[in-house]
């Protein structure tokens, strides 16, 4: 097993080869290799292949993200894990980045490529769904790599033709506070952001409206930016509410949607009471979305993150409520637009390392 601590409180990227997994052959199962990165044996996230035990269905391989949590084992928390038929690929390459502003980690896969378009979003841990996520984003987590063989399967190889670590930044194009005033927010690590108001990027909607509780301002759970919650944009449930964002380059951007359920207050109930559709340019991305259900209950911060391709200048983005399933208005609190990552000037240089394990 190779292990080393780096800074989790900054973003970061840590990224592997496997080379012919399992060595090209089925394996016998129970048998597992990749990225790892935790706080002990009962807290820790895991993102390779794995080879499942041997049943009367036979043994099932594929691109595993398992996630334990305070001894409990969930080896699809997303719902993405990919299948793959063995013998299979040359080469599987294996991505992890953490966000500790969104206190998310997000797995990444890509089969027999080195196209960087070919990088493909297995899923997304948030910290909002899996609490014990926050520990996580400490200065000196473990991060490695590792190969596994469980009872009576014997020995495991796995080649790793690389692993590297890196420091990682999203350049920000701007932050839009929906629905409220312009304002300059600090976070707990002490980052200041500037949130501008919405009003010049608001195209169409109907209703189109503003609501606030400022009652709220302290109680939003989730986020130490409680003010860019208390206040909100609402409406689209007679025609969709459309924000037009204009930006300077085409290409890929990546894109926060901010929400919280504040209407029905902290004590709801709130589930099943709103639900609206969310386009980017033309892509459905969010499909009879209902916050307080996906953040957990009212009063609680939830960020949706979406990568979207923009070729004419200007990025929309549609909250739908006149689906036959909607309910009640669209709403968001904020949205932040980003260029992908970027390698940061200043990070030590990432870590080559060629690791077999027997």
């Amino acid at each position: 097993v190779l292990q080393l601590g780096f800074d989790a409180t900054r973003p970061f990227r840590a990224e592997t080869r496997v080379a012919q997994p399992f060595l090209g052959k089925q394996p016998d199962g129970d048998q597992a290799g990749g990225i790892f990165i935790g706080l002990n044996q009962d807290n820790y996230i895991k993102f390779g292949l794995s080879a499942s035990a041997a049943t009367t269905a036979g043994i099932t391989t594929g691109i595993e993200l398992a996630l334990e949590s305070n001894g409990v084992l969930q080896t699809n928390p997303t719902s993405g894990n990919v299948p793959l038929t063995m013998p299979g690929p040359n080469n599987v390459d294996l991505r992890l980045e953490g966000d500790p502003a969104a206190l998310t980690v997000s797995a990444y896969y890509r089969v027999d490529s080195d196209d960087p378009q070919d990088w493909t979003l297995l899923g997304t841990l948030h910290a909002a769904d899996y609490p014990t996520l926050v520990r996580y984003f400490i200065n000196g987590l473990p991060i490695g790599l590792e190969a596994t063989s469980h009872d009576a399967f014997g020995s495991v190889a796995f080649v790793f033709d690389y692993f590297s670590l890196e420091y990682i930044g999203m350049q920000s194009v701007i932050n839009i506070n929906a629905g409220g005033p312009t304002l300059v927010l600090t976070d707990t690590l002490g980052n200041s952001s500037t949130w501008v108001s919405d009003t010049t990027f608001v195209i169409t909607g109907d209703p189109n409206q503003t609501y606030s509780d400022h009652s709220l301002d302290g109680q939003i759970a989730n986020t130490d930016l409680d003010d860019l919650y208390v206040t909100e944009r609402y409406g689209g449930s007679i025609t969709p509410l459309h924000y037009a964002i204009p930006v300077t380059t085409t290409g890929l951007y990546v894109v926060d949607l901010h929400f919280a359920e504040i209407f029905y207050g902290i004590s709801g109930p709130s589930d099943g009471r709103r639900s609206f559709d969310v386009r980017l340019e033309d892509t459905t991305v969010l499909q009879n979305y209902d916050i307080a259900n996906r953040a957990r209950g009212s009063a609680r911060a939830k960020v949706e993150r979406f990568s979207v391709e923009v070729t004419d200048g200007v990025l929309d983005i549609y909250f739908d409520a006149t689906q036959p399933s909607s309910l009640d208005n669209a709403k968001l609190s904020a949205i932040g637009l980003y260029r992908p990552p970027t390698r940061t000037t200043d990070v030590p240089a990432p870590i080559f390392l060629p690791y077999i394990n027997r």
